[in-house]
């Protein structure tokens, strides 16, 4: 086709290579040359199933950061007959602080509304209990900051609740998010695996 160029890369990141070190050691990988050439407006997104610490790291090295905006982080949309969520920080941030979980929200909830097409979408943050006062210092801080600066943030969610449809959007650290994203795809290939025997 002629819509197809095929670049040569001859360097292979690998699930052992340090994400902070990919854009310096791993040049003429194809994961380096494809954010390159998003930067250089040669492309309209990149897609990649490699590594990714090593392609987050990629992006904000050589594309940067939206201004204002402390720290990157990674969502998924959720399916679900309840409508589709979005879950983010779901491993950009193993840990987080209360300012960072309010710009995830506040980016997640522009995804939602410009892409998913979801007026004024809800967000709720993950958390062990419904309760204001629940929760590690991140959540009971996050809760209060939130409550103040959103307009359409309905409060904690727990877990078993994420596939109501309460919320559009579920906000945690990505360490939570890594393990709940992971929980969900492993139940689901379990039922899979269920039904076809």
């Amino acid at each position: 086709s002629s819509n197809i160029e095929i670049i040569h890369a001859p360097e292979i990141v690998s699930s052992n290579d340090s994400p902070s070190r990919i854009v310096k050691n791993k040049p003429n990988s194809s994961m380096i040359k494809s954010i390159n050439l998003l930067r250089d407006g040669v492309v309209d997104a990149v897609v990649s199933a490699g590594n990714t610490g090593c392609l987050l790291s990629a992006s904000f090295f050589n594309l940067g950061m939206i201004e204002g905006i402390k720290r990157p982080a990674l969502f998924a949309i959720i399916p679900s007959v309840n409508g589709d969520f979005l879950i983010c920080d779901v491993g950009a941030n193993s840990s987080a602080k209360p300012n960072h979980l309010l710009q995830f929200a506040q980016m997640s909830s522009v995804y939602m509304q410009y892409q998913i097409k979801v007026d004024k979408p809800s967000v709720g943050l993950l958390n062990i209990g419904s309760e204001p006062k629940k929760g590690n210092e991140l959540t009971k801080t996050a809760y209060n900051l939130l409550s103040e600066k959103l307009d359409n943030f309905i409060g904690n969610i727990e877990s078993r609740y994420i596939f109501d449809g309460r919320a559009n959007i579920i906000l945690c650290d990505g360490f939570t998010g890594n393990i709940v994203l992971k929980l969900i795809e492993g139940v689901t290939h379990y039922h899979l695996e269920s039904i076809s025997l």
